[in-house]
């Protein structure tokens, strides 16, 4: 008995050494400027992106609800406003133990050295942009320390189409990227919508920029690791 006992203990133990985290709620983070970024986008219901070349889920500003690029935007809500000055943490998209990054946080990555990459093997097959000390050496085989942000689009107004009701979608893949910040941007609101900082990525000759964004724009997410 005390050595069926035993064999089961064991056996109990090696599984629990051999268990991998899961990795849609688990990454590894890199740390850049003192600030730990996630390898990959915020996605749907907080989890990770399968890769860091994934758009992972468009956030509304302030709003937990995320939406995928395969998404149908019939119901997309245009309308969604904020008056809040910082994103709610009832409302973080992330996972546990990760957030949405501040000002001063985008402001520091927007800072550092970074490289566009257009689409090629060496990262994932899509435009963007890495970010880190190593950034000309990064490839999807060795980041070298540096984090992929790609370049996803963002959730739009549509054209106007003429119909009784407004269409939204999903523009600018391989050519654009915009990350959301968690804090008012300062500036006026725009018809009573406040405007939100956003780190902006494009394959133009400014690379990065950081601008503003009313709330109701989807927006990728870039968790940060809450210390």
């Amino acid at each position: 008995m005390k050595r069926i006992i035993l064999l089961v203990s064991v056996t109990i133990l090696l599984i629990g050494c051999n268990s991998k985290p899961n990795p849609l709620y688990y990454d590894e983070g890199i740390e850049i400027g003192g600030i730990i970024w996630a390898t990959r986008n915020a996605d749907i219901n907080n989890t990770f992106a399968a890769t860091p070349a994934d758009a992972g889920a468009y956030f509304q500003w302030n709003n937990a609800k995320g939406w995928s690029a395969s998404d149908d935007l019939y119901n997309f809500d245009f309308g969604y406003y904020s008056n809040a000055m910082v994103w709610d943490e009832s409302n973080n998209p992330c996972p546990k133990g990760w957030r949405v990054p501040n000002k001063n946080e985008l402001n520091k990555l927007y800072e550092g050295k970074s490289i566009w990459r257009e689409a090629s093997p060496n990262n994932w097959e899509r435009d963007g942009i890495w970010f880190g000390e190593n950034c000309e050496k990064a490839t999807s085989e060795n980041n070298n320390s540096c984090i992929f942000l790609p370049a996803v689009g963002a959730i739009h107004r549509a054209e106007y189409t003429g119909l009784p009701f407004i269409e939204y979608t999903l523009k600018d893949i391989g050519l654009t990227g915009s990350y959301w910040g968690a804090t008012f941007s300062g500036r006026p609101p725009i018809f009573n919508n406040n405007t939100y900082d956003i780190m902006y990525i494009s394959a133009g000759y400014f690379n990065k920029m950081l601008l503003t964004s009313t709330a109701n724009i989807g927006h990728s997410v870039r968790c940060v690791k809450i210390k």
